[in-house]
């Protein structure tokens, strides 16, 4: 084999080039690999979480609107049979009456320093 044959040279060449550019290849892979696997993925999927949380306790608030909703007619009805049946309207219970709490109440529920 004669090293200065243009066909060896070639050949020579030709393998590191190929090699260099298998290198440059498994680089952008391997950083791409990376990126896919940091910060942004996390985010993402952190980003997911959040939002099925916020949807699990939008789908459970509405679950109790509903619930609560039923329990008043549910005590409406029962009144409105005992006041059919002849009971006194002064000896029933009076209806409860909802206070909202204040903003600043919750805040300091939330932080007590």
């Amino acid at each position: 084999m004669n090293f200065t044959d243009p066909n060896f040279i070639g050949l020579v060449v030709a393998v590191i080039g190929v090699g260099g550019f298998g290198a440059f290849i498994r680089d952008i892979v391997d950083g791409l690999l990376k990126l896919r696997g940091g910060m942004s993925a996390r985010e993402t999927k952190r980003k997911v979480d959040i939002i099925q949380q916020r949807d699990e306790a939008l789908a459970r608030a509405d679950s109790e609107a509903d619930f609560r909703g039923q329990m008043t007619e549910y005590a409406q009805a029962l009144r409105v049979q005992l006041v059919s049946l002849g009971v006194p309207i002064d000896s029933l219970m009076p209806w409860p009456q909802r206070k909202e709490p204040s903003p600043s109440s919750k805040l300091r529920e939330q932080n007590p320093n």
